[in-house]
């Protein structure tokens, strides 16, 4: 299973806030899953299911994202 990253949702956020945390992880994320894929340390199977290469430990465990507050 691959790691998860919670984003914090506070009551009176807007669709425009949450947002933009959520593009934040994805600036994080996006770069360092394009470099897994292009290793061949992440693939698709036949049924379109994520394949993490040879190790059984998903890729990113080890990712710093910035510590998300509420503006």
């Amino acid at each position: 299973m691959p790691p998860t990253y919670p984003i914090p949702v506070d009551p009176t956020d807007t669709p425009e806030s949450l947002a933009q945390r959520v593009l934040l992880i994805e600036h994080q994320l996006y770069p360092r899953v394009i470099e897994e894929v292009a290793a061949g340390r992440i693939r698709l199977g036949a049924d379109n299911s994520v394949i993490y290469g040879k190790s059984s430990t998903p890729p990113f465990v080890d990712l710093q994202l910035p510590d998300l507050e509420f503006q």
